[in-house]
């Protein structure tokens, strides 16, 4: 067990996540599980314990293996833990969770990037990006949930643990782009790029009382002490069938009608746009940026272990653009969406950090550049599925997306039986929970159908 990992090197895209965590905002995410009833706390750590043999990344550290210009290179390292979960007496408050001392923080070279709080008939579940994503979360929650309902033999245990180290040591994060769609110099592909770098994009306004109105990404947002933020959250629940993907999916063809997502970004979009205009910050020249995960798993990976291997995609739209009601921004940005998917452009993201990864002080420099922050993220799970019922249901799940300096809200959107879950992560510190729930409602009600 000691040596599983031994010479298993960070990917760029685990060197991105780790350079880029802080310890006043860490690139780490939650999961918040409302279950059906209260779990047996020694069952739970016993299936937690099988559970992360098969994910060796959720239960490891990380400790250098060379000196570069750009810091030091890390490999993986198993880590020992007596116990995964902890019982957590205070109750975590609503619409936000214990944020004292900056407890939400992680040292990767000193604690395994994974954390279970259990708290009644909530679980709560934390895990750094440098180990996984919520992809990967996802994976590691359905094997506890068939855990603690029939547990594994020592024997099954061992060989699955052995088959989640060959993945690890086969896996190729960085992908093999489609070359003429990639490498055309005429492709909006490559437009797109340019304006990430030579667009400066606008912070969402403050709302919270006392909280700086700054629209620039490069001033500190820091009060002094290690906490920097105060993170909270603020969710909603609609039918799919209630929303206007379902009402367009009834009519049209699937080759002519947008995406769930689609219809999502646009909802995001015109939220920001009428936040913005609201707090009086609509120049002409300003850009809205919306940064988007897209899992970059294909199915001849074969990968069931938990790892990182989602891209970012980030879309720009300017704000009068979208209050303009002859615009048709909305058209545009399901062509751009088609057409990322269509050629599996996230590579790119990839491609991008493996050559900054190559660079005397790249990554510092790819992570500290706040004026090209996202104004906000917008992740979608998708629809989950739980394969054994008879375990424990989950009666609610809530996905809380990490922040970065300069990005005060993240979007987590998950479709659990039948109904999209929307929970709002944001920076009580600069976005009052008034101006949250606002914000959501307008989110909500473009995607619901008018009545």
């Amino acid at each position: 067990m000691s040596n599983e990992l031994t010479g298993l090197r960070l990917h760029s895209v685990e060197h991105f996540m780790l350079a880029d965590s802080r310890d006043s905002h860490p690139t780490t995410f939650f999961l918040r599980l409302e279950l059906s009833a209260e779990l047996d706390l020694e069952r739970l750590r016993s299936a937690v314990d099988r559970c992360v043999r098969w994910h060796p990344l959720l239960s490891a550290t990380i400790r250098p293996c060379r000196r570069t210009l750009d810091g030091a290179r890390w490999q993986w390292m198993v880590a020992s833990r007596a116990s995964w979960v902890t019982p957590t007496v205070e109750q975590h408050v609503a619409g936000g969770y214990t944020t004292s001392r900056g407890d939400w923080s992680f040292d990767l070279r000193r604690e395994a990037g994974l954390r279970l709080s259990l708290c009644g008939r909530e679980l709560w579940i934390q895990g750094h990006h440098v180990c996984c994503d919520g992809r990967g979360m996802f994976d590691f929650l359905c094997d506890l949930q068939s855990e603690y309902g029939s547990p594994s033999s020592s024997a099954e245990v061992d060989a699955r643990a052995e088959g989640a180290i060959g993945q690890l040591r086969r896996r190729a994060i960085g992908f093999s782009p489609n070359g003429r769609a990639y490498w055309n110099w005429r492709s909006p592909n490559w437009a797109r790029i340019a304006g990430y770098f030579r667009h400066r994009s606008q912070p969402l306004a403050s709302t919270a009382a006392g909280a700086r109105r700054s629209t620039a990404f490069h001033r500190r947002e820091s009060t002094g002490d290690r906490v920097a933020f105060a993170p909270a959250y603020v969710r909603r629940e609609i039918p799919l069938c209630a929303t206007r993907w379902h009402e367009r999916a009834a009519t049209a063809p699937e080759t002519d009608r947008p995406t769930l997502n689609d219809y999502l970004l646009q909802a995001v979009f015109s939220a920001m746009a009428e936040h913005q205009q609201a707090a009086g910050l609509v120049p002409r020249n300003a850009w809205l940026r919306i940064g988007m995960p897209i899992d970059m798993r294909s199915p001849a990976d074969r990968i069931t272990t938990a790892i990182n291997a989602s891209s970012l995609v980030f879309l720009d739209r300017r704000p009068n653009q979208i209050l303009d009601p002859r615009s048709t921004w909305r058209d545009e940005l399901v062509r751009e969406t088609r057409r990322i998917k269509r050629h599996r452009l996230g590579v790119v993201f990839f491609d991008f950090l493996e050559a900054v990864h190559r660079l005397p002080w790249g990554m510092r420099w790819a992570t500290a550049d706040r004026r090209r922050a996202v104004s906000a993220v917008v992740s979608n799970l998708g629809p989950l599925h739980f394969p054994d019922p008879s375990s424990f249901t989950i009666e609610q799940i809530d996905a809380l997306p990490p922040l970065r300096p300069g990005t005060r809200m993240a979007l987590g959107v998950v479709t659990l039986r039948n109904r999209l879950g929307l929970t709002l992560h944001f920076d009580g510190r600069q976005i009052a929970p008034a101006s949250a729930e606002a914000f959501l409602e307008r989110v909500t009600t473009q995607m619901a159908v008018p009545r």
